[in-house]
Formats: C-alpha cells, sequence, structure tokens
C-alpha cells in the first residue's frame, strides 16, 4: 500500500506484514518517573486483566509496545 510522505518526503510503501504486526497494539508512554518493565507488566495485568497473554516491548525513551493478540483486548483497554 503506497502510502505519501509528510512535509513533501518522498512516498514509501508499507507492506501487509507491516500492517498485521502492528494490528492490536497500543504504543504506551510513561509520563514522570521511569517504572521497570517488570512492574509495568504486572499493573497492565492488573488494570486491564486481558483474556489473552500480550506481548509488552520497552523501545526507549519510556515508550512501551503492548501487543494484543485479539481484538477483544485490544479494544476494552481503549475504552
Amino acid at each position: 500500500m503506497p502510502l505519501e510522505g509528510a512535509d513533501g518526503e518522498g512516498d514509501f510503501e508499507i507492506s501487509k506484514n507491516d500492517i498485521e504486526y502492528v494490528t492490536y497494539t497500543l504504543v504506551i508512554k510513561l509520563l514522570g518517573r521511569s517504572i521497570r518493565y517488570s512492574m509495568l507488566h504486572n499493573k497492565v495485568c492488573s488494570l486491564w486483566k486481558p483474556f489473552q497473554s500480550f506481548r509488552l516491548m520497552d523501545v526507549e525513551n519510556g515508550y512501551f509496545l503492548a501487543k494484543f493478540k485479539n481484538s477483544k483486548d485490544f479494544e476494552k483497554v481503549l475504552c
């Protein structure tokens, strides 16, 4: 799927695999003090109570990706 770049940048291509990879993925930005990965994972589990396991990835600078396995868990978190 070709997309036009922002601010006059060149066009770029997004593959079907790229789209599938980020489906049901939520970007989390921690504000304030930082916490350990394990503490965040436990907090997310207790607050969101997903039906299936999910993958939490640390992408640096206080950002994390939470990748859910199904739409039900993903949509529950967004509500």
